[in-house]
């Protein structure tokens, strides 16, 4: 059996991690990629997991009707009694915590009785699963993403001579693809449009 070339398993991995880092970091800037996920809402029971890949919600729905996200802190201006986690009705409003160890939907008010069983549809952006074979594809085989697997081959090759001696002729390079990477950013943005933040809306003097 011949003996591994330590150099070129470094590469390997280099290259993967390269192509790894450029699919997060396109859909992270873009928002590009979608999915929806389905969560029964349970009576007196606020808060539900998230799925594990979710970046932010796009679109919340109950019963049909589109939930208004909001800060805890903005909750204060909401709350019935003299605190907002114990108030009950049907949800209008959601908040989300997205840290690595807790990903949580809450919803405002606590659902009740009459809430229960109904469908919480969630519209969320996510990040795409991490190549781990060569059987897998670009954003998780997303057909419509199909003119922007580009941009992450661009950016990965930017990450990969970064390894190189940083020359004139390397960073004029790395310039160049950097620029073009940005073209495909600039592009998605304006397809994906609606990842945009909304401009702050005002109602009655309070935020919302």
């Amino acid at each position: 059996m011949m003996a591994e070339d330590p150099a070129q398993s470094r590469f390997v991995s280099q290259y993967s991690d390269a192509l790894n880092l450029a699919q997060r970091q396109f859909a992270l800037e873009t928002g590009c990629c979608t999915k929806d996920s389905t969560i029964t809402v349970v009576s007196g029971t606020a808060a539900y997991s998230l799925p594990a890949d979710f970046l932010r919600a796009k679109i919340v729905l109950h019963k049909g009707l589109i939930l208004e996200p909001i800060t805890r802190a903005d909750l204060a201006f909401y709350n019935k009694s003299d605190r907002y986690d114990d108030d009950e009705g049907t949800p209008e409003r959601y908040t989300v915590e997205t840290r690595e160890d807790k990903k949580v939907i809450t919803l405002y008010p606590i659902p009740e009785a009459s809430d229960a069983g109904a469908n919480l549809v969630l519209t969320y952006r996510y990040v795409p699963s991490d190549f781990s074979s060569d059987a897998d594809t670009v954003f998780d085989g997303e057909s419509m993403l199909g003119s922007y697997e580009v941009a992450v081959a661009i950016y990965a090759a930017w990450t990969l001579m970064g390894y190189n001696r940083q020359d004139q002729e390397t960073l004029v390079k790395r310039a160049g693809l950097f620029k073009q990477y940005q073209d495909k950013v600039t592009e998605a943005v304006e397809k994906f449009g609606d990842t945009k933040n909304a401009k702050l809306r005002i109602r009655g003097g309070r935020r919302w």
